[in-house]
């Protein structure tokens, strides 16, 4: 059995916590949702939190707790906030995922296909994917919307912008169904990582180029995917109608449905919105950008 430490505690308390765990001897430590609240794929550079968070703490095999909670007293400057074991026994982690992790598909022609199955249709775009450290398997409603927006429209010889990329699930998308380039800006590590390995994986390393920054040429995008969160895509106006070319497409999603008018009257300066869709209460926004 693996000795397992678990809180439940607000966001503002889930770093010095986990220093503590690690400074204790945790193996891992694992952060999950309180409450059923989304966090997507975060503006490059920011890691987003839950409000109320679920931190488990993984320490070695037969550690007893008492040592446990001796070693987080030591380690934690404040009263431990309140706690409860739950050990874990031993399992062949590899395949806990794989048996909820099924292939999917978006559009006529385009699936996301864990490594681990065979694809439901070969001669379809199948994109290889495994869950990662990085947002983005296809299985959020924002995710869900970019992929069918990419699998029933013809990207063969745009050049593209995945603003945000994290896990690179439309960044390869978009290269396999026939994009000649997709620029992945992020500044997470972990999502350059992901990106990286997912490209390679799939064949596409070399029409994906990763940047930490904006730094993407004036009208050089035909399409920017944007699956980021309603207060930086409020931000983000300039920046978009920027690297756009003109009649060149913004494909944004992470909106909530009551979030779509204002993210229209704001962008309605750069762009025309060509189309809207939202699924499980959540909006994805379809714009062109003005050629004048």
């Amino acid at each position: 059995m693996w000795p397992q430490i678990v809180f439940r505690v607000g966001r503002d308390q889930v770093e010095p916590l986990e220093d503590a765990l690690f400074e204790a001897g945790a193996l891992s430590v694992i952060l999950k949702d309180q409450q059923d609240q989304p966090v997507l794929e975060p503006l490059p550079g920011e890691i987003r939190l839950w409000d109320l968070v679920v931190l488990t703490g993984l320490f070695a095999q037969e550690t007893p707790p008492a040592d446990i909670v001796s070693a987080l007293q030591t380690a934690f400057a404040d009263a431990l906030p309140a706690y409860e074991f739950a050990p874990l026994a031993d399992q062949q982690w590899e395949r806990v995922w794989m048996k909820d992790f099924k292939p999917m598909q978006f559009g006529p022609s385009l699936w996301i296909c864990p490594t681990h199955t065979e694809p439901v249709e070969p001669d379809a775009v199948n994109v290889r994917l495994d869950p990662g450290l990085a947002f983005g398997t296809g299985t959020h409603a924002t995710t869900r919307q970019c992929l069918e927006w990419i699998g029933t429209h013809d990207v063969t010889g745009q050049q593209m912008v995945d603003y945000g990329c994290g896990s690179g699930v439309l960044a390869v998308a978009a290269a396999l169904c026939g994009a000649d380039s997709v620029v992945g800006i992020d500044i997470d590590a972990q999502a350059h990582l992901a990106t990286q390995e997912n490209a390679a994986l799939n064949g596409v390393a070399e029409k994906i180029h990763l940047t930490t920054d904006d730094g993407v040429a004036a009208n050089s995008a035909d399409t920017i995917l944007a699956n980021i969160l309603y207060q930086p895509l409020m931000t983000l106006g300039d920046t978009f109608a920027t690297i756009a070319k003109p009649g060149g497409s913004l494909v944004m999603s992470g909106l909530l449905v009551e979030q779509t008018q204002s993210i229209s009257v704001l962008y309605n300066q750069w762009f025309t919105l060509k189309e809207s869709r939202q699924q499980d209460g959540w909006a994805l926004l379809w714009f062109v950008r003005n050629t004048s």
